[in-house]
C-alpha cells in the first residue's frame, strides 16, 4: 500500500493509478506494484500530449479486460503462456494456426501486433527479465528503451512484410534472423539480453481478413561465456 500512496502523493492521475494497480492485482506475484510504477515513467507520461495519455490509459484498460477475460475462462492460464494465449486469441475473435500452441516453450516471450505494428498483447514472460517498469515501457518508444543492431531491425521489418503472405498453418520461421544482443538504455541495471526470434504467425479475423501477427521469441540475460560458445550477432 505504501507504493500506492507514493503514486497518489506524486500527484499521479487517479485513473492511471487505478489502471496500474488493478493490473498488478490481476497478475499477483508476476507483476508486483514496484514493476508497474516509477517516477521516471510517470514524468514521461505527463510530458505526453493529452491525446496520447488517453490512448495509453485506454491501452491499459484494454489489456486488463483482455487478460481478465481470458482468466475468467481458464483461471489456471496465468501460469501457462500457451493457455493464456489461447484464451486471449479466442476473446479477440481471431484465428491462428493450432500448431502455435505446441511450439511455445517454457520462458518464451509472446507478442501480438496489429498490421499497423501496434502491440496489442505481450505475455508476462517479458517482464520476468526486463528491468523497466510497465509504465516506462508504455510511455517510451522502442528506440528510447533499447539499443539493437540496425541490421537486425531491417531483417525484422522484412519478415513482417512477408508474414501476411505465408500459409497460416506453417507460419514464418525466422531462423535467418541471428541471435543478437539488445541493451537497455536507461534502466538502473542497464541489462543486456541475448534475443532469439523463433516464429511469426499471421492472425486473421474470420474468415480470412488479415489482422496482424504473433511473434514467438526467447530472451535471456547476457552471460559472456555463453556468448563465446554460440553464434551471436553483436550490436
Amino acid at each position: 500500500m505504501l507504493l500506492v500512496e507514493e503514486m497518489q502523493n506524486s500527484g499521479a492521475d487517479a485513473k492511471l493509478v487505478g489502471e496500474l494497480s488493478r493490473l498488478s492485482s490481476l497478475f499477483g506475484d508476476r507483476l508486483p506494484l514496484e514493476r508497474v510504477w516509477s517516477q521516471r515513467g510517470y514524468d514521461k507520461f505527463k510530458s505526453l500530449a493529452v491525446s496520447r495519455q488517453q490512448e495509453l490509459l485506454k491501452a491499459l484498460a484494454g489489456y486488463y479486460e483482455l487478460v481478465s477475460g481470458a482468466l475468467s475462462s481458464d483461471p489456471e492460464a496465468l501460469n501457462s503462456e500457451s493457455r493464456l494465449l489461447r484464451q486471449v486469441i479466442r476473446n479477440m475473435n481471431l484465428i491462428i494456426s493450432e500448431s502455435v500452441y505446441s511450439l511455445i516453450e517454457k520462458d518464451d516471450i509472446i507478442e501480438i501486433y496489429s498490421k499497423d505494428l501496434v502491440q496489442v498483447y505481450r505475455g508476462m514472460g517479458f517482464m520476468s527479465i526486463c528491468n523497466y517498469t510497465l509504465l516506462e515501457l508504455l510511455t517510451h518508444e522502442f528506440h528510447e528503451l533499447y539499443e539493437r543492431s540496425q541490421q537486425i531491425n531491417g531483417m525484422m521489418f522484412e519478415a513482417v512484410g512477408r508474414v501476411a503472405e505465408v500459409d497460416m498453418h506453417e507460419g514464418l520461421p525466422v531462423s535467418n534472423i541471428p541471435k543478437h544482443l539488445m541493451r537497455e538504455l536507461f534502466s538502473e541495471d542497464r541489462g543486456v539480453f541475448q534475443v532469439e526470434f523463433r516464429y511469426m504467425f499471421p492472425l486473421f479475423v474470420w474468415p480470412q481478413k488479415y489482422f496482424g501477427f504473433l511473434v514467438i521469441q526467447k530472451a535471456k540475460v547476457y552471460q559472456e561465456p555463453e556468448i563465446r560458445k554460440e553464434s551471436v550477432h553483436f550490436l
